[in-house]
């Protein structure tokens, strides 16, 4: 029976988290859409891994959008942003990686060398259902309905229109200790 209740402890919590996690995002992106939160579940699941199967193409992409990046005084979370109510993965802004100092060639590698994340459709599912009972229970601005919907496309492309300036990759193994220290040697560390 404990192990029951663990379990119902843990689910709980997992719920709560992804709330938290919403709701900084909402804040963050006061007119992000249902399709910006697909993505957001959807990169808490799967990670960045269909960024790093070709690392010449990904080299290129990072660059251009590095050198894109706009000049800016707000530049957005210093610390990576958690979208995981498991706090394994992450969003890793790049603007303030830049503004730290930090090279495009030591992000590129740092990025480059992430082990997939393996993530797993029923899993995803799982996010969903747990956003969309939030939705139903009235502690998110959005229709059940809308929300289910994302479960016809687990592969949402870019962020919508409304959901402003974005810039970052995902990392999936923030808790592993080579990971940790990379990133508070950059300043940016849990």
């Amino acid at each position: 029976m404990s192990t029951n209740c663990h379990s119902i402890l843990d689910i709980v919590g997992e719920e709560a988290e992804q709330l938290r996690i919403l709701k900084v995002e909402r804040a963050w992106r006061p007119a992000m859409t249902v399709l910006d939160i697909g993505k957001l579940l959807c990169q808490a699941v799967f990670g960045g891994d269909h960024w790093l199967r070709d690392a010449p193409s990904f080299r290129r992409a990072l660059a251009k959008e590095w050198w894109e990046l706009p000049d800016r005084d707000e530049i957005g979370p210093l610390a990576p942003q958690r979208i995981d109510p498991l706090g394994r993965t992450v969003r890793l802004h790049l603007l303030p990686l830049r503004a730290a100092w930090v090279g495009l060639d030591e992000v590129a590698e740092f990025l480059l060398a992430r082990s997939p994340n393996g993530g797993q459709p029923a899993r995803w599912r799982e996010h969903v259902r747990q956003v969309e009972k939030l939705s139903r229970e009235g502690k998110l601005p959005l229709s059940p309905v809308s929300i289910r919907s994302l479960l016809a496309s687990p592969q949402p492309g870019h962020h919508s229109p409304r959901y402003g300036f974005a810039a970052y990759r995902v990392i999936h193994d923030v808790t592993v200790s080579r990971t940790t220290e990379r990133l508070r040697q950059w300043g940016i560390g849990p």
